[in-house]
């Protein structure tokens, strides 16, 4: 199943402007170039410290909430329609 985020197009941005491959992103992230493959495919996302390493390298560029914010709007909804039936 593809995840589409925010972050992973960020990322992909950052790093084509940056001319730096899977590999380099991989070894700055602490992380295999197969597991940045995975990120910019939408396989799977990264864990928040690895996300946090990654907004720190792209200079903010890339936020940890970029990986997430599929979930935390789903969140918000729950939360709107929890209160709703209140």
């Amino acid at each position: 199943m593809m995840i589409e985020t925010l972050g992973m197009k960020r990322l992909a941005t950052w790093m084509r402007r940056r001319g730096h491959s899977q590999e380099k992103m991989g070894r700055l992230a602490g992380v295999s170039q197969e597991t940045i493959s995975r990120y910019l495919s939408g396989t799977t996302r990264p864990k928040p410290d690895i996300a946090v390493k990654i907004e720190v390298l792209t200079s903010g560029r890339v936020k940890l909430s970029h990986w997430f914010s599929d979930l935390l709007a789903a969140q918000k909804a729950a939360r709107v329609t929890t209160e709703d039936a209140e």
